[in-house]
């Protein structure tokens, strides 16, 4: 393959120190070849040694379940830029090869996170394969005070993936105005609550794959427990202080921390969670296509109305043609979510239903009290012509008696 070739250059010199930097920008460690998780991270400048006893840790991870890990170590941007160019070029990468060669999923993992438990394998944090509910959960991402943290994150390897870094990279340029207050995790966070992002986010427990680190011996949530797979540092003051000392325990394989997979609480919370979002998911779905066929229902009875009404001009017919119109726009356009509805969607959807409903009776309460009101009229004139009928029979006979004795 080429990139043995390329290795095999670089151990012999043979290369340029820019050709160097490339390559080893671009190439992973060796792994398991039937491996469907890689990771990606970047490192790059004047690396400190924290830093790289926290990615030797990542190493040994990876040997252990036999996963590629991507580092890059060229700023190929300004700012924190690099980070999600890096993992949209990763993602293209993977979608070129043939599928049944392609990584399916890439775990990103920030410089200053340390694996504290090397039992845990990345695989059991993803959805249930062949769940037609859970198959689209394409992103895996935790919160924490401040929203968003995609310090640590899975991204399934996607087409909806490649447009989803896309979208983060063209974000500053094209909504200027839109403050970010952390840079690209700021962009990530605003696409992934969209109409095209929403339906696609697993948001996991915080402690999965993202703890924060405490000398607490009685952690609650998000805080490290032992047992847990990693640390993370973010916006951690005397970061390199801090991750010396977890680098300590982490390297020393002490058995409180690095646990058998067994003996920690992923499996059974893991289980519980996946249960209760497609639970969740499953009822909305099923909400929404309940919804959407009351709409159809309403939709075909106010056309039924509509045409037994007369056209008129009356406040009621108007309104009624406004809201059948508007609720006719309204399915042509969630025909086009394809499946990718919204939160809102379920409020906006009951409202437009219930204005049709609310338009439909009114005109056939006023359509009922007009008929009601011609019916009355009619057995008035009937009555009258009855009574005028009366009255010139009566008169008729009177005039027949005139002159006789």
């Amino acid at each position: 393959m080429v990139e043995d070739k390329l290795r095999l250059l670089l151990l012999k010199g043979s290369l340029t120190t820019r050709a160097q930097r490339f390559i080893l920008a671009n190439t992973a460690d060796v792994h398991d070849e039937q491996s469907r998780i890689g990771k990606v991270s970047i490192m790059f400048g004047a690396t400190k040694s924290a830093y790289e006893r926290a990615l030797q840790s990542h190493k040994r991870h990876n040997r252990q379940h036999g996963y590629p890990m991507f580092i890059q170590r060229v700023d190929v941007m300004d700012g924190f830029w690099t980070k999600p160019a890096f993992i949209h070029y990763m993602i293209l990468r993977e979608l070129r090869k043939p599928e049944s060669q392609r990584l399916q999923w890439l775990f990103w993992f920030d410089a200053d996170t340390v694996v504290l438990n090397y039992n845990v394998p990345l695989e059991i944090f993803l959805p249930p394969e062949n769940d037609e509910t859970l198959n689209k959960i394409n992103v895996l991402v935790a919160d924490d005070w401040n929203g968003l943290n995609n310090g640590i994150f899975g991204i399934r390897v996607t087409q909806w993936a490649a447009e989803l870094f896309a979208g983060i990279l063209a974000f500053r340029d094209f909504e200027p105005d839109t403050h970010l207050s952390f840079a690209d995790q700021s962009a990530m966070e605003i696409l992934l609550k969209k109409r095209k992002g929403v339906n696609h986010v697993g948001k996991v427990p915080q402690r999965w794959f993202n703890a924060y680190p405490t000398d607490d011996e009685n952690p609650q949530d998000p805080w490290v427990h032992p047992g847990d797979f990693l640390v993370h540092f973010a916006g951690r003051p005397n970061r390199e202080t801090h991750m010396n000392h977890w680098l300590d325990i982490s390297e020393q394989l002490l058995e409180k921390w690095n646990k058998p997979l067994t003996q920690t609480t992923y499996l059974e919370e893991i289980k519980q969670f996946w249960n209760h979002t497609k639970t969740v998911q499953e009822a909305r779905k099923n909400r929404w296509e309940k919804e959407t066929e009351h709409l159809q229902t309403a939709l075909k009875n106010a056309i039924i109305t509509l045409n037994n009404t007369p056209k008129n001009d009356t406040p009621s017919y108007q309104s009624m043609v406004q809201a059948l119109k508007e609720a006719e726009d309204y399915k042509k356009k969630i025909q086009k979510y394809k499946g990718d509805f919204m939160k809102e969607d379920l409020h906006r959807i009951k409202e437009v239903k219930q204005k049709l409903n609310e338009a439909s009776k009114v005109l056939s309460d006023d359509a009922a009290k007009t008929q009601a009101a011609l019916e009355e009229q009619r057995k008035k004139e009937e009555e009258k012509k009855k009574e005028e009928g009366a009255q010139q029979r009566k008169e008729h006979d009177s005039g027949g008696t005139n002159g006789v004795p």
